[in-house]
């Protein structure tokens, strides 16, 4: 399944993986959110809800313009960078498809929007 998200000015399809925790995210839709940037490589913001965990999806490995879901913290994290997390683990929530440069800003702050 793919929904928007908006991040400041830009619209972005984000595409959906098929897991319990996705599913769980879209269920919660539309959702608005103040996202923190964080050290350059993610922004992040606490959902209201916790989320199904998915532990057998998890991984460390966080990839440039996916979305995933930290339980530890109920985060919701969209990553900008390439980045290894070991040992913690997060579940992959989707696939933000388009160019990911506008996201790249010096505003440590930035509101989203996520909608079917």
């Amino acid at each position: 399944m793919t929904v928007q998200i908006r991040i400041k000015n830009s619209v972005f399809p984000l595409e959906l993986q098929d897991n319990p925790t996705a599913l769980d995210f879209c269920g919660k839709l539309p959702l608005q959110v103040r996202l923190v940037r964080s050290l350059n490589n993610e922004f992040t913001c606490t959902l209201q809800d916790p989320l199904v965990d998915n532990i057998d999806g998890a991984t460390s490995r966080l990839q440039e313009g996916a979305v995933y879901y930290f339980s530890l913290w109920n985060a919701f994290v969209v990553v900008l960078r390439n980045v290894n997390i070991s040992p913690y683990s997060v579940v992959h929530i989707g696939d933000i498809r388009g160019d990911i440069k506008p996201l790249f800003t010096n505003e440590r702050v930035v509101t989203a929007s996520i909608e079917i």
